[in-house]
């Protein structure tokens, strides 16, 4: 009788709580089940404080704010995390080269404190740290270049435009002009050929007819002109004055490099080198080029494609001015003839700067001016500038 009413109270005594028996406080923290919501824990009770470790530990009922905030979405709650505002900063993300302690052991490799170039790329992130146009912030330009340190070119992928890819080899990529990868012939800066059906200079039309320029000019104008005609195709100007011969010798192919000067329209009278004390004119220096006999026209033939010819010319009949015009050629193919060749005239026409111009970029290896005298006459030069 006495066992059944002490069992009662023995079993009502140790389910209080806090109570220490084994028999039912499991992992020995004191605390029984339910007030120990994990009694294989002994971590794990009331009254402990709450740590970042992902758990109840205080038996409350919830996590502490700082296990369950990720401001930064990285899967690392804020307690964990030594900066919850960038995703590639936590206690388990690894370290690399980005100026930041990722891993939050509160250390920065020194390779990523470095930036020679003062870009805000480190040098061990950073394609050339002495160059600040390129870093992991640059924007990728057409420019043959990893801009932007991702190890790539630009590439279009809705147009095409590869920063590196140029399939006819002519030098330019699509993204940096070339209309046609295909057409080695066709790409910016080309010179227009007018009988190819090919837009070669990129500009949106091909085989553009030429036109002359109407303008008139002063020497020093039209020669800053061929100036800037040379440099816009990447070339140079060259001023031929005739003063590198012997006089009396024929100006033939190999006289002059890049250059030949032949008389009549069909190249049959040969220019020889004159001195100048021979002949009146305003001369540059001691020495000109002149034909045998009076011709019928002048041949001036280049080696390079030329849009823009300057010559300083002697001994043409001012009755005749407006009458001078020109063919251009190109692989022997007569391109079109011209109303007037433009310049400035001195008033007894003897001498006169002059020049050929052929409008909208269509190139030409052959000018023959024409002389409109009855019988022809001694058409003579003292300088010649074209592109080199």
């Amino acid at each position: 009788m006495l066992k059944r009413l002490l069992l009662p109270a023995l079993l009502a005594l140790l389910a209080l709580p806090g109570c220490n028996s084994a028999l039912c406080d499991g992992d020995g923290d004191g605390y029984c089940a339910p007030d120990d919501c994990d009694d294989t824990d002994p971590l794990v009770h009331p009254n402990r404080d709450d740590v970042c470790d992902g758990r109840d530990d205080n038996c409350n009922g919830r996590l502490s704010d700082g296990e369950v905030i990720d401001a930064d979405e990285d899967g690392v709650p804020q307690c964990f995390d030594c900066d919850d505002n960038v995703p590639s900063v936590s206690s388990s993300a690894p370290e690399i080269c980005d100026g930041l302690d990722n891993d939050c052991d509160g250390d920065i490799p020194g390779e990523e404190l470095i930036d020679d170039d003062e870009d805000g790329t480190p040098v061990c992130a950073d394609c050339d740290d002495d160059d600040p146009t390129r870093n992991l912030d640059a924007e990728e330009i057409c420019d043959g270049i990893d801009n932007n340190c991702d190890g790539a070119f630009f590439w279009d992928e809705e147009a095409g435009n590869g920063e590196t890819t140029d399939d006819d080899g002519d030098g330019y990529s699509p993204c940096a002009g070339d209309c046609d990868d295909n057409e080695i012939l066709a790409y910016p800066g080309n010179y227009e050929y007018l009988t190819d059906g090919i837009d070669n200079d990129c500009d949106g039309s091909g085989d553009n007819k030429p036109l002359l320029s109407p303008e008139t000019d002063f020497p020093e104008n039209l020669r800053q002109f061929l100036d800037e005609e040379c440099a816009f195709h990447g070339r140079v100007a060259r001023y031929v004055d005739f003063e590198g011969g012997l006089v009396g010798d024929a100006i033939g192919p190999t006289s002059i490099e890049g250059f030949q000067i032949l008389g009549n329209t069909d190249g049959s009278v040969p220019y020889r080198f004159r001195d100048s004390s021979t002949d009146p004119g305003p001369f540059e220096g001691s020495q000109f080029a002149s034909p045998d006999v009076a011709v019928d026209g002048v041949s001036l033939r280049f080696a390079t494609p030329q849009t823009l010819v300057l010559w300083t010319i002697i001994g043409v009949n001012p009755n005749y001015g407006p009458q001078y015009n020109a063919d251009i050629f190109w692989d022997g193919v007569n391109l079109g003839g011209l109303d007037s060749i433009w310049g400035l005239t001195n008033p007894d026409f003897t001498w006169n700067e002059r020049g050929f111009y052929s409008y909208q970029n269509v190139a030409f290896e052959e000018i023959v001016i024409y002389d409109p005298v009855p019988g022809g006459e001694i058409v003579a030069f003292d300088n010649i500038g074209f592109c080199e």
